[in-house]
């Protein structure tokens, strides 16, 4: 099986047996398990090894994953079944995907696209919310790049690969800010995220 460059980028990080970003849930998220409720649908986008699904399945979420790494989504799988809880992981790219109006929350974490990509996977999200669903957003703000030459580890070297809160709030703009926040905090989410960290952290809320 051929890959594309970007699919082979991160299965060249997920293809080891080691997780890169750790088993437990990225901090963010795990501080809003509140609003996860039993019975809910959830979507994790770009969810690598399956860290971050696997944690809303345990709290009794029905979970769908996406990610372009083969091994991603094997290891996502293999996490879920050692946790006692099942997962839908699937392979794919999340550039022209698309879902009617069926979640309760979407969690992206550390997600970054191109410029000319991520407007329209963004608009994807919203869409993919029904009326009162719930997007947490976990990513690194242009800022960071000052943590990264200091010896940071973690997020893309480009800067318009970067969010702060006004792009967030641009892209989402269909969605009501619950929270936004940008914070300067040591990371330590297994070996590739690891350091002082500049973040943007968000929670939106469709109307």
């Amino acid at each position: 099986m051929t890959l594309s460059p970007d699919a082979a980028f991160w299965e060249l990080r997920f293809a080891p047996e080691r997780f890169a970003y750790g088993t437990a849930p990225n901090v963010f998220l795990a501080a809003h398990a509140a609003r996860v409720a039993p019975g809910q649908r959830w979507f994790v986008p770009g969810d690598g090894e399956g860290r971050n699904g696997v944690f809303l399945a345990t709290l009794g979420a029905a979970v769908d994953t996406r990610d372009l790494s083969p091994s991603g989504v094997a290891k996502s799988r293999a996490l879920a079944a050692a946790h006692g809880v099942t997962v839908n992981a699937t392979e794919g790219d999340l550039r022209g995907w698309s879902a009617p109006a069926q979640y309760d929350g979407i969690a992206s974490v550390f997600l970054h696209f191109l410029p000319e990509d991520r407007p329209a996977v963004h608009r994807a999200f919203v869409e993919a919310l029904k009326p009162g669903g719930v997007l947490i957003v976990e990513s690194y703000h242009p800022e960071h790049l000052k943590r990264q030459a200091e010896g940071s580890r973690g997020g893309p070297q480009r800067a318009d690969m970067l969010y702060t809160p006004e792009l967030l709030a641009a892209d989402f703009a269909g969605l009501t800010a619950v929270s936004m926040h940008v914070v300067d905090e040591t990371l330590h989410e297994g070996a590739l995220h690891e350091g002082r960290s500049w973040l943007t952290r968000a929670v939106f809320q469709k109307p």
